[in-house]
């Protein structure tokens, strides 16, 4: 009985976590273990640096040097966490978290310099503290979005005994480091050298370098990027075209794409690529800017197409991009069902041979007609993501973040006023306004129309604004 408490306070129960769990956690107590032996080797760096030992050192100089690094370090921050972006480094997961396992081997020579140059505590601790918290605020949703679905169930009590036992875990885990690192201390006094020193912090380097890209690529994600969502695309065109379906739910599953996810997939240029979350004067440009009367009058026409979707679908002819306008409080979903329309279109645009279908009424057209195909495939493939292990709910796709709000569909033949707005952060949003309407010469035209700011009243205004947002009707 003792033994079977022990057991589930330490190890949480396999049907709620994912199959890569256990083999992730090993990686991570190596890893910590090995860690700890790096850095207890350079630990007494800086003992000596603040003067231990020295009966003329005082403390003061290390506590006043300890709190302005920790003032700059959290201005520095605060001010990257608010320009840099938090979908793009979740999107590019691997690619953050790769970059990391060498950049920690560079956050590990400053102990090492310390160890050289005590005299130099200074700078060389808030070189360190600077170093390490941009880095951190580039790998801290990185690491989130790649270790998201290491949980398999949304049960809070559930989620709470797994986090428990890795806490426990982890306790377990800091009392064998302790008694790491008291030996490795006790054998540096000893009178090992400054160069045998060296020699055994780059073995270790080496030794932990393969176990922490493994522990990247061990990840089996089961929220889709544009990286995974393009594999099983191709997937699935590839297996519609073959005689069964049979094996269908293995090559869509988030196994397979993971193995075959390239890691620099930004290097590889795409023609015809999607954008997502655009403004409404750049869902539809032409070419030349002579053209915009023909771009207004496309826009009306994917308004009416899309008119019961949670997307328009566009395109930009300058820079050969799909574009896509998404609409507000139509969910993570939407923006999948926009990939594979843009997917499929491109495919066509690709392939084509004709130069009159490289125009911008052309590639209108395309999308017009490829919007058949997404209606009719769209159920087929979400059923088998679904039955793969995919979640359709929550992806990690890189968006703008402006959307469309609902608008009066009555007046579609005439002049529909269009809003669009994107958060600012603290609860306010910046907004947008269109009128789409037709000239007295049978042109129809685009205009941004402006917006009017109340003196008065702000809080309120914003809170009707934010309800009428949340409706599923009215697109």
């Amino acid at each position: 009985m003792a033994t079977s408490r022990w057991k589930s306070s330490l190890v949480p129960d396999s049907s709620i976590v994912c199959n890569e769990f256990y083999i992730i956690r090993k990686l991570n107590v190596a890893q910590s273990l090995l860690g700890k032996i790096r850095s207890a080797l350079t630990a007494t760096s800086l003992l000596f640096a603040i003067g231990v030992g020295d009966p003329l050192a005082t403390p003061m100089n290390y506590l006043l040097i300890s709190e302005l690094n920790s003032l700059f370090g959290r201005v520095l921050g605060l001010c990257l966490s608010s320009f840099c972006s938090t979908a793009l480094l979740a999107e590019y997961a691997r690619l953050v978290l790769t970059a990391n396992v060498f950049l920690n081997i560079i956050s590990m020579l400053f102990p090492i310099l310390l160890m050289v140059d005590p005299s130099r505590l200074a700078m060389l601790t808030m070189a360190e503290t600077l170093f390490n918290t941009a880095k951190a605020v580039c790998v801290s949703p990185a690491s989130a979005a790649l270790s998201a679905h290491l949980l398999q169930t949304a049960d809070p009590a559930k989620r709470a005994e797994v986090n428990s036992a890795i806490s426990n875990q982890n306790k377990f885990l800091s009392l064998v480091n302790i008694a790491i690192k008291l030996a490795v201390v006790s054998f540096v006094e000893n009178g090992i050298d400054t160069d045998h020193i060296w020699k055994l912090w780059l073995a270790l380097c080496l030794a932990i370098l393969p176990l922490d890209i493994y522990s990247i690529y061990v990840h089996q994600p089961t929220t889709l990027n544009w990286e995974r969502f393009r594999i099983v695309l191709g997937a699935w065109e590839e297996i519609r075209k073959g005689p069964s379906l049979a094996d269908l739910s293995f090559q869509l599953s988030p196994a397979t794409t993971a193995t075959k996810e390239r890691l620099l997939s930004g290097l590889f240029p795409e023609e015809w690529k999607v954008e997502l979350g655009v403004a409404l004067d750049e869902a539809l440009v032409p070419l030349h800017d002579n053209q915009n009367a023909d771009a207004a009058k496309g826009l009306q026409l994917l308004l009416n197409a899309h008119r019961e979707d949670g997307y328009i679908l566009g395109t930009c002819m300058k820079s050969r991009r799909l574009r896509v306008v998404l609409k507000e409080g139509k969910g993570d979903e939407a923006q999948l069902v926009a990939c594979l329309h843009a997917h499929k279109v491109a495919q066509i645009l690709q392939n084509t041979t004709s130069s009159s279908e490289e125009t911008l009424s052309g590639v209108v057209s395309i999308i017009l007609s490829a919007k058949e195909y997404v209606q009719h495939d769209w159920p087929k493939l979400r059923h088998n993501l679904s039955k793969a292990g995919w979640r359709i709910d929550y992806n990690v796709i890189c968006s703008g973040e402006w959307r469309l709000m609902p608008y009066d569909q009555s007046s579609v033949d005439s002049t529909i006023h269009l809003r669009q707005r994107r958060p600012r952060g603290s609860g306010t949003y910046s907004h947008r306004s269109w009128l789409l309407f037709r000239c007295i010469n049978g042109t129809t035209e685009l205009q941004e129309k402006a917006i009017e700011i109340p003196t008065e009243n702000v809080l309120e205004s914003s809170i009707v604004a934010i309800k009428g947002a949340h409706r599923e009707d009215g697109y």
